[in-house]
């Protein structure tokens, strides 16, 4: 019985395998590159960390057939039904005090994970996302791998610098690109109806690369950003020019200028071109760095039929004491760090070397995890347990 019950096992595993080949023929659809969002600037600058402004890269893509493919999960949420319905909400930890509908998921090993919540700022249990996101972030992460070994290298050349934050905070990403991390967090946002119009703010250390993308409805961005590293904000003099001023009014005076630029949707705070507003649809794709650069996201009104779903991925920070100190960090070993990731990525966007995935690649994902699972060896041991109950079964009702 045992070598029958292994040999049913075997069966399974070869018609995975007949699958995954099948699969990796639908995968020669060619992938979508991602573009900058202003082919101008393709690096644009945001908050000072401190004197300089941070630099950042702001790309996107549009993907409407692989959105519609990872919204419909038969698997996943009943995204209508969330809205409205507490019993749809609560298999997947949807949180009920916030503006938005909101939850964090995770894209790591299998199973709930401990995971650092970035918007509470504390360490919680997250469960595992829906199977074609997961499998998405799985295929996201393949599809790229030269633009992440190419961040990973300049963050090898950053940890030699003299200064031991840098080279700390270096550490702390290339460990987390090492580890594929990146975009091991997802924090769904489903829009509740009406408009939400969100504050203005910079995200926390995880979203140094973050990838975001919307399901469904219509939101839109509002970001901040400069095109020159020493811009100075609307109607506030040249810095360069007060240095003849006292320290103390040199120092009100930033002051000033910084309080200035901590509200997209006040438009006297920014010159023309500095304020950039993208509408995001079914399929609107960005990866960029928002903890670089202020910005605010308007929910348009939605339909129970249509919500306005978007995914936010970010890095997953396992260590609660590091993720705790680094999380608002906006000094020089952050702006050092943040212009890697910059150069690498608009390296990358102007080889179009930087994709997203086609359906058939997340399905093939998902067929490598399942492989995966299957090679393992409490897979194959409750694989077998299953055939042999089967087998019985069988047996009783013959």
């Amino acid at each position: 019985m045992c070598n029958l019950c292994f040999a049913v096992a075997g069966m399974h595993r070869i018609f995975l395998c007949c699958a995954v080949y099948a699969a990796a023929v639908a995968c020669l659809v060619e992938a979508s590159s991602f573009t900058h969002l202003d082919r101008r600037y393709p690096v644009m600058f945001g908050g000072r960390h401190p004197g300089q402004r941070v630099p950042f890269v702001f790309a996107k893509v549009e993907s409407k057939d692989l959105s519609a493919y990872l919204r419909d999960d038969p698997k996943g949420p009943a995204w209508g039904s969330v809205l409205d319905n507490y019993d749809a909400r609560t298999p997947w930890h949807f949180d009920e005090h916030e503006s938005l509908l909101k939850a964090d998921w995770h894209t790591l090993a299998p199973g709930a994970k401990e995971v650092f919540q970035p918007r509470r700022a504390a360490v919680v249990k997250m469960p595992q996302a829906p199977p074609r996101i997961y499998a998405f972030a799985k295929a996201f992460r393949d599809q790229n791998i030269p633009v992440w070994n190419s961040i990973a290298h300049s963050l090898r050349a950053l940890k030699m610098e003299p200064s031991e934050d840098v080279g700390s905070l270096a550490d702390i990403f290339l460990h987390a690109l090492q580890e594929r991390l990146h975009f091991g967090t997802v924090e769904v946002q489903v829009g509740r109806g009406n408009q939400i119009t969100l504050p203005s703010h910079k995200d926390g250390a995880s979203s140094l690369l973050h990838l975001s993308l919307t399901l469904g409805g219509c939101r839109t961005l509002r970001m901040g950003r400069y095109t020159r590293r020493h811009s100075a904000p609307k109607d506030l003099p040249n810095f360069a020019a007060n240095r003849h001023l006292p320290s103390k009014t040199r120092d009100r005076l930033r002051r000033e200028r910084d309080r200035k630029e901590e509200n997209v949707w006040d438009s006297n705070c920014w010159r023309d071109g500095n304020i950039v507003d993208s509408e995001m649809l079914l399929g609107s794709t960005y990866i960029s760095s928002p903890c670089c650069f202020e910005h605010a996201v308007r929910y348009g009104k939605c339909s129970f039929d249509d919500p306005v779903i978007a995914l936010q991925c970010r890095f997953a920070m396992l260590d609660g004491e590091v993720a705790h100190r680094i999380n608002m960090l906006q000094d020089e070993s952050m702006r050092q760090v943040s212009g890697v990731v910059a150069s690498s990525l608009k390296a990358a966007v102007d080889k179009g070397e930087l994709q997203m995935p086609s359906v058939g690649q997340v399905k093939l994902a998902r067929l490598q995890l399942a492989a995966q699972n299957m090679h393992s060896p409490a897979s194959q041991l409750s694989t077998a347990r299953g055939s042999s109950r089967r087998l019985r079964g069988f047996q009783k009702n013959k």
